[in-house]
């Protein structure tokens, strides 16, 4: 929903660049606790 509503926000301002980094960065984020959780759990 969060990304959702930035990309909305993005594509509203016409301007998909400026805010393409912080859509990255929080799938990078998201990806990197995924895997800070799976190498705690074992």
């Amino acid at each position: 929903m969060l990304t959702a509503v930035i990309v909305a926000m993005g594509l509203l301002l016409r301007d998909l660049n400026t805010i393409a980094p912080l859509i990255t960065m929080f799938f990078l984020l998201t990806y990197a606790m995924i895997n800070v959780v799976i190498l705690l759990k074992q």
